[in-house]
């Protein structure tokens, strides 16, 4: 180990957030414990690792916080109410020359905090990222994650 700890004197805030990076809150950030290994081995850091570090540190504890707020998706067919977080459009292509598009979305729940993935009802298709939306459809919720649910049969 080089001269980390001088590096880190010098930056207090990154010193505080590296001490719990072995928490369950980041265990997943890969790209967090590469970077603070190669501060521990390097000792120093260049100005844009430093910033996506604190960036990458600071959202683990934002989506922590969030999730602690959050409440499982039950299973049924009732509407849910929320964001659109994230639009994708799909460019399907079938036998004999059939075309079609699909519009999936992503929608974070207003009441429970939690996210559902479904397709975008056609009646809704003009929506886009950041709009309100409330969709009515059977959720199915996933089987390795309590806080996200996928729709099928949409309706608006």
């Amino acid at each position: 180990m080089k001269n980390s700890s001088e590096y880190l004197a010098k930056h207090p805030e990154l010193a505080s957030l590296l001490k719990n990076l072995d928490s369950p809150v980041h265990a997943r950030n890969g790209f967090a414990q590469d970077v603070a290994s190669k501060l521990f081995s390097q000792g120093t850091l260049s100005q844009r690792q430093h910033d996506a570090l604190l960036d990458s540190l600071r959202r683990d504890l934002k989506r922590a916080e969030e999730m602690a707020d959050a409440k499982p998706i039950e299973a049924g067919r009732y509407p849910i109410t929320g964001v659109i977080v994230t639009k994708r459009v799909e460019h399907l292509y079938r036998w004999r020359s059939e075309y079609q598009i699909k519009r999936k979305v992503l929608i974070k729940d207003s009441k429970t905090n939690s996210k559902v993935w479904v397709t975008l009802p056609l009646a809704l298709r003009d929506l886009e990222k950041g709009d309100p939306i409330t969709v009515t459809a059977t959720w199915k919720p996933s089987q390795t994650d309590p806080l996200f649910a996928i729709g099928s049969r949409p309706t608006a």
